[in-house]
């Protein structure tokens, strides 16, 4: 006969109960290079796609807002894997610039 082990809350990961992958607890339990990788890859992610989001997915006047050229916007959005389509966009608007 299997036993089988009980999983508790703490087993899950943070996206599981919709926090943020760089939550302060989670950081405190890792190395500060891992932390700081960590919590600069969640600041970058979220930074993005709240700019996108401002600017309804339209990646041209994202990129101006963040002083960027629009290519180097894109390389960002590959790096961090945001999509302009995953924004909230205006009717009609495909944001694909």
């Amino acid at each position: 006969m299997r036993t089988q082990a009980r999983i508790d809350a703490a087993d899950w990961p943070p996206e599981v109960f919709g926090a943020r992958s760089g939550s302060s607890a989670n950081l405190a339990a890792l190395p500060w290079n891992e932390a700081q990788e960590l919590a600069q890859t969640d600041a970058a992610r979220h930074y993005l796609e709240e700019v996108l989001k401002r600017h309804g997915g339209r990646v041209a006047d994202a990129a101006a807002h963040a002083q960027v050229e629009r290519e180097s916007f894109y390389r960002l959005m590959r790096r961090y894997q945001v999509r302009a389509d995953e924004q909230d966009q205006p009717m009609g608007d495909k944001g694909d610039d």
